[in-house]
C-alpha cells in the first residue's frame, strides 16, 4: 500500500458524483425509427412506415435489365451518440423499510426487526460504466450458434458475461467490434473509427416477403406496405445502449484508451459524443428500392462506430480525437505485471487466488484523491494499478476493473465463479457514485467485493466488504454492510438494474462458505491407516486440523482413509473405511459422479456403399472422446469406433469397410481420468442401411 494521509478516521472511498465535471443530458435512442428527407410533411418526417403512394421524394420507376421496375426511397439516418452520464432528478424513496437478516441454527434467513430510514435524494450521475438503454431488444433471435473466441487478455464470446447474453444484431455487432477493439488495445490499430459492412450483420441486402415474414411487399397499387418497411427495419435494427454497456462490462482492460465521458459542445449545449454510430451508403444517406417481389438496399451500406480516445492516449494529446498514440509502452508493462500476478496464483486454490488478487491490488495502488482535477483517463483505468509507479493512483473504477481483469485472465477450479462489475451509489445520502464487483461463487450466491474500501485506511479494510454477508437490506434493494461500527450502503442505479437481472444483483445474506462440491474436489487418495474405521468421516479445518471424529476427537480402528482436497478452498475431507478396497470403490463412485459425460444424441445417420456416416453435436465438457457402436441387425456383430474430441461444433464420422445390410447405431462420450475410463449413457438407437 502506497502511503497517503488523505483520509479520515472512517474513510469511505469512491468517486463523488458532485465533483464530476460533465453535464448530463437525456439520452434519446431511436434507431428503429428512420427519418425521411421530406421536411414538408411532418408525419412522414417521423417514420417511413406508410402505404401511401404520394411520398414527395419517391423517385420515378427505374427500368432494370430483367424487366422489373423498382421504386426507390432515400432515407437520411442520423448517427446516434450515447451519453456518458445521466441527467434528471430521481425522487427519493421516503421512509424506506429495511429488513435485518439473521441466520438461525439451520442457516435459514429470518427477519429480526428494522433498520433506519433512507430519506435522501439520489444523484444518478455515476462513474459511467453503463449507458441508458431505451426500449427492449427488438432484434431477431440470433441464429449464429458458433462461438467466436478472441485471444489475448481475457475477453471472448465464449467467456464474456454480458456479451454472451446479447442476441440478434446486438450480439453480431458486439462480436464484430471485439477484434478491432483488441487491435487498438494492443497498439496494432491506431484509428478508433470502426466500419462494418451492414451485410456482415444482416447476412444479405435484398429481402423477399418470405425473408421478412410478411404476406407481400407492396399494395395492389404498387405502394410499399408499412408492414414490409417495419420488417425491413428490424433486419438492421439494434440497441446501441446494450452493446455499449456489454462492451464496458466485459472489457476492464481492452478499453483503457476510451474516453466514455467525452461530450461535444454543439449549438450552445453539451451533447454526448463518446460512442456514436452512423449508417449510410456511398450517397451519404441510406437508400432502398423495391418491387412487388423484394425490398433491398440500393447500395452497400456501412455501419460505422466511433470511440473517442482519452487525452492520456490521444495521438494529438487532445480529448475527443479518434487516433491512439503509437507509444503504449506503459500499457504493455502494466499488462505484463498483471499477467505475472495471475501466473503467481495459477496453482493456488480459488480462495487463495481471490484473496491474493485483493491483497496485490491494495499493495500496488492507492486512492487518487485529486482525480477531480484530471481528465477522464488513467486514474479510472487499470494501467495505473499495474504500472509499477508509486506516484500513480486510481479511483474506485480502477480498483474494480483491476480485480475483474485478474479474474478474467485466471482459470478457476470452480466453473461457477464469475466476477462482474456494477455501479451505484455508495451511502446515497451523500451522493457518492461508486463502482465495485459482485462475485458469483460456487455456493450459488452473489457476494460483495469492494476492493476500494478494502485498501488500508479505508472503511472496510482489510476484508470487511469482501465475501461477507450484508447486515441489512431495504425494500428498494439497497444493501448495508457493517464496517468500523457503521454501515456502508450500496444502492444500484436503474441503469445497472437494466444491464443485470434481479437474480444477478441479489446479494448473499451469509458469509461465503465453500460447499465442497464433488466436481471441485481433487481426484483423491487412498492410504492405509490402522486407526481408520468403517464409513466415519471428518473434515480437517481450523477447529479440527487432524480430520479426526468431529464429535469425540478420537481416532477409529480400521484399515484405510480416503482423502479429498477441495480445490476451491483447500480444505481436506477425510472418510475412513475398513479396507483399502472399500475406500477405492468409494473413490471411484465419487469420481464417476464428477467425470461421467452427459448423454449424447445422434444428429443424423445415413448409409452408403460399404459405409455409414454419423453426425452429432460436440459436448463442450472436458471429455476424451466418443465411442460409436454399429451393430449388424442380421449377424449381431458389433463394431466400436473411438472418435477423438473435436473443436468443431458438429462432429462427423464416416465408418468404412462395412458389409451390406441394416445396422443399429448408438453413441456415447467417455472421459479418461485418474486411472479410470468413465462412459456416459448410450444415445437412442438410429438405424441405417449399408449398400
Amino acid at each position: 500500500m502506497k502511503k497517503t494521509d488523505n483520509y479520515k478516521k472512517l474513510n469511505i472511498r469512491s468517486s463523488r458524483a458532485a465533483s464530476v465535471r460533465f453535464t448530463a443530458i437525456t439520452l434519446a435512442f431511436a434507431l428503429a425509427v428512420c427519418m425521411l428527407t421530406v421536411p414538408a410533411d411532418p408525419a412522414y418526417a417521423q417514420s417511413p412506415v406508410s402505404d401511401k403512394s404520394t411520398v414527395s421524394d419517391r423517385s420515378a420507376a427505374t427500368a432494370f435489365p430483367d424487366g422489373e421496375q423498382e421504386a426507390e426511397q432515400t432515407l437520411q439516418l442520423h448517427g446516434e451518440q450515447l451519453d456518458s452520464a445521466y441527467a434528471g432528478s430521481v425522487s427519493a424513496d421516503k421512509g424506506e423499510e429495511w429488513d435485518v437478516i439473521t441466520e438461525d441454527a439451520q442457516g435459514q434467513q429470518s427477519e429480526a426487526g428494522s433498520f433506519g430510514n433512507a430519506d435522501s435524494g439520489r444523484d444518478p450521475l455515476m462513474m459511467y460504466m453503463e449507458q441508458q438503454t431505451l426500449g427492449g431488444d427488438k432484434a431477431d433471435a440470433d441464429t449464429d450458434a458458433d462461438a467466436v473466441s478472441v485471444s489475448s487478455g481475457g475477453i471472448s464470446i465464449e467467456s464474456s458475461d454480458r456479451g454472451a447474453k446479447l442476441s440478434g444484431n446486438n450480439k453480431k455487432i458486439y462480436k464484430a467490434l471485439i477484434p478491432y477493439i483488441k487491435e487498438i488495445a494492443s497498439g496494432s490499430r491506431k484509428q478508433t473509427v470502426i466500419s462494418i459492412p451492414l451485410k456482415k450483420i444482416t447476412g444479405k441486402l435484398k429481402f423477399t416477403a418470405s425473408d421478412l415474414g410478411v404476406s407481400s411487399i407492396t399494395t395492389k397499387s404498387g405502394a410499399l406496405r408499412s408492414s414490409a418497411v417495419k420488417a425491413f427495419q428490424k433486419k438492421y435494427d439494434f440497441d446501441l445502449g446494450k452493446i455499449h454497456s456489454s462492451l464496458l462490462a466485459d472489457m476492464p482492460y481492452e478499453l483503457y484508451w476510451y474516453d466514455k465521458s467525452y461530450k461535444r459542445y454543439v449549438d450552445g449545449e453539451w451533447k454526448a459524443g463518446a460512442f456514436s454510430y452512423s449508417l449510410k451508403d456511398i450517397t451519404g444517406q441510406l437508400a432502398y428500392s423495391w418491387t412487388d417481389k423484394y425490398i433491398r438496399f440500393t447500395y452497400d451500406p456501412v455501419l460505422t462506430f466511433s470511440f473517442t480516445v482519452s487525452k492520456d492516449y490521444s495521438a494529438s494529446n487532445k480529448a475527443g480525437t479518434y487516433y491512439v498514440r503509437a507509444d503504449i509502452s506503459k500499457v504493455k508493462t502494466a499488462m505484463r505485471n498483471a499477467q505475472a500476478i495471475a501466473a503467481k496464483y495459477a496453482d493456488a486454490t480459488d480462495i487463495e487466488k481471490l484473496n491474493g488478487f485483493r491483497e496485490e491490488i491494495c499493495a500496488l495502488t492507492s486512492y487518487d484523491y485529486a482525480y477531480t482535477t484530471k481528465d477522464y483517463g488513467d486514474p479510472w483505468q487499470i494501467i495505473y494499478v499495474f504500472d509499477g509507479d508509486n506516484s500513480t493512483g486510481v479511483v474506485c473504477e480502477g480498483y474494480a476493473k483491476a480485480f475483474q481483469y485478474l479474474c478474467d485472465i485466471s482459470d478457476f477450479n470452480s466453473g461457477e465463479i464469475k466476477c462482474r462489475i456494477v455501479t451505484g451509489m455508495l451511502n446515497k445520502d451523500t451522493s457518492i457514485g461508486h463502482m465495485w464487483n459482485i462475485l458469483h461463487m460456487n455456493d450459488g450466491l452473489n457476494h460483495m467485493v469492494d476492493i476500494t474500501n478494502c485498501d488500508s485506511g479505508a472503511a472496510g479494510a482489510p476484508d470487511l466488504v469482501f465475501l461477507k454477508k450484508y447486515a441489512a437490506r431495504s425494500s428498494g434493494g439497497t444493501y448495508a454492510y457493517a464496517v468500523s461500527g457503521t454501515n456502508l450502503l450500496y444502492d444500484y442505479t436503474d441503469n445497472t438494474r437494466a444491464v443485470y437481472s434481479s437474480s444477478e444483483l441479489a446479494m448473499a445474506a451469509k458469509d461465503y462458505v465453500c460447499p465442497h462440491n464433488t466436481a471441485e474436489l481433487d481426484d483423491g487418495t487412498v492410504t492405509s491407516d490402522s486407526s481408520a474405521s468403517d464409513g466415519e468421516s471428518a473434515v480437517a479445518d481450523a477447529a479440527n486440523p487432524d480430520g479426526t471424529d468431529p464429535e469425540t476427537g478420537a481416532d477409529h480402528v480400521g484399515g484405510a482413509v480416503l482423502t479429498f482436497k477441495c480445490r476451491v478452498c483447500g480444505v481436506e475431507i477425510y472418510r475412513e473405511y475398513a479396507s483399502a478396497e472399500e475406500a477405492e470403490r468409494a473413490r471411484y463412485e465419487i469420481l464417476a459422479e464428477k467425470y461421467t459425460p452427459a448423454k449424447l444424441s445422434v444428429k443424423s445417420a445415413g448409409g452408403g456403399s460399404k459405409k455409414a456416416t454419423v453426425k452429432w453435436k460436440r459436448l463442450s465438457a472436458d471429455i476424451t472422446g466418443y465411442q460409436l457402436r454399429l451393430t449388424n441387425t442380421k449377424t449381431g456383430k458389433a463394431r466400436t469406433v473411438n472418435v477423438k474430441q473435436s473443436s468443431k461444433s458438429t462432429i462427423r464420422k464416416t465408418v468404412t469397410g462395412l458389409k451390406k445390410g441394416k445396422y443399429k447405431i448408438k453413441l456415447r462420450a467417455y472421459k479418461k481420468a485418474s486411472g479410470y475410463e468413465f462412459c456416459g449413457k448410450w444415445s437412442a438407437v438410429r438405424k441405417v442401411t449399408v449398400k
